[in-house]
């Protein structure tokens, strides 16, 4: 069985990156457009951002340590943009929120889920830990009281006296889903 599972992960994670592969080549380009090669010193160009990630820049990457932290930087900068209050994907969420996804419509995303958020904030905090940046201590915070406030919030699952500390997703509001 778990030579199964490890098998089915594999499936998972190989149809998920090649939705974005098939994506990518859907908008046009070809399928090795992106494609890291790396060779004696010679800087690959490298550009990221919201809309268009796959064009090349004047920035060079000379290796995958490089590429790596340019990413690192980029993927911490736009999670932070789904947490509010401060998250440029937050309007209307309440101080501390972390959304799921600043999608509205087609599909609608934007909600907090428990869990998810917890995650999140896990890697803020390592974050702070290694830099002490009182910004993260603030994000921290409000992502404490919130979730101090949705958890005492009766919900579908019940109230914080019955038991209903299982419900997976809230508002971004921080009031219950009940859709």
């Amino acid at each position: 069985m778990v030579f199964l599972g490890s098998v089915l992960i594999l499936v998972a994670a190989l149809g998920y990156c090649s939705g974005f592969a098939a994506a990518y080549v859907a908008t046009g380009h070809r399928p090795d457009a992106r494609q890291l090669t790396f060779s004696s010193g010679d800087p690959l160009p490298y550009e990221h951002d919201a809309t268009t990630w796959y064009t090349a820049s004047p920035q060079p990457v000379k290796n995958l340590e490089d590429w790596i932290d340019i990413e690192k930087g980029l993927a911490f900068e736009y999670l932070l943009d789904n947490i509010a209050p401060n998250g440029t994907n937050t309007k209307g969420a309440a101080d501390g929120t972390v959304i799921a996804s600043p999608s509205k419509a087609y599909p609608n995303y934007f909600y907090q889920w428990v869990r998810d958020a917890a995650i999140t904030i896990q890697g803020v905090i390592d974050q702070y830990e290694k830099s002490e940046d009182l910004a993260l201590r603030d994000i921290i915070d409000n992502y404490a009281n919130v979730q101090a406030q949705i958890q005492g919030t009766f919900n579908p699952s019940g109230g914080f006296a019955t038991g209903g500390l299982g419900e997976p997703k809230f508002m971004v509001d921080g009031t219950p889903f009940t859709g």
